[in-house]
């Protein structure tokens, strides 16, 4: 699915109120098209207006663009929806030069779900994101870490087998920042940041998609 370097196919942009973000694909430079395993997918409801959100980051010159879309639409019965969690912090500041600048925040699960897949997404800044999920019986347990984040490499990470997580179960998203000079990637590092749409400011979301075991509303 061809996109632009960092776009979102959807039927609406709405978020409810358990994180549950309707978006049928994200698509970014260095991620492979979105492909569901087979009998899971997401509906299109009758009616329903696709848009494409498009992001650009400007470089001083006049550019084109062409931009195809691929829509394979599934046979037979849908027997898993997969829905996509929009789970991060907009409130946040980055000092000045900061080297390693933690920003967290906690999602509850509110039903049984199978977890198919993570997204961390960061802007020039990030350094590292870790997924770590706390039971309710108190137990942790670290779901994914990247040491080494990449906002050249933005990818879907899929676990062997997707993990159950029972409900109330919290995840917990800590993403770092380098603003300091030694990143190289590093626009201005006499600059705070917050959260903004362009790729100098930056962004703090873990992505993830799951399925409802008792495929609830």
């Amino acid at each position: 699915m061809p996109l632009t370097p960092q776009g979102a196919l959807r039927a609406s942009g709405s978020v409810d109120g358990r994180g549950y973000f309707n978006v049928l694909a994200m698509w970014g430079a260095g991620t492979a098209p979105t492909e569901f395993r087979e009998g899971a997918g997401r509906w299109i409801e009758p009616g329903a207006v696709v848009v494409i959100n498009q992001h650009y980051h400007p470089n001083g010159e006049e550019q084109t663009d062409r931009t195809l879309i691929g829509l394979h639409f599934g046979e037979g019965e849908l027997r898993s929806e997969i829905r996509a969690v929009i789970a991060g912090e907009m409130d946040f500041l980055i000092p000045a030069g900061a080297p390693d600048h933690r920003v967290e925040y906690r999602h509850e699960i509110a039903r049984d779900s199978m977890i198919e897949s993570y997204l961390p997404h960061m802007h020039l800044r990030g350094k590292r994101m870790s997924y770590t999920a706390h039971y309710a019986d108190g137990d942790s347990e670290l779901l994914l870490e990247v040491p080494e984040y990449d906002f050249n490499w933005r990818l879907f990470y899929y676990p062997e087998k997707p993990k159950l997580v029972p409900a109330g179960t919290v995840i917990e998203i800590v993403a770092v920042y380098d603003n300091s000079a030694a990143n190289p990637d590093n626009p201005d590092p006499t600059r705070e940041v917050g959260f903004g749409l362009q790729s100098t400011d930056e962004m703090m979301f873990g992505f993830f998609e799951l399925i409802e075991v008792d495929g609830g509303p």
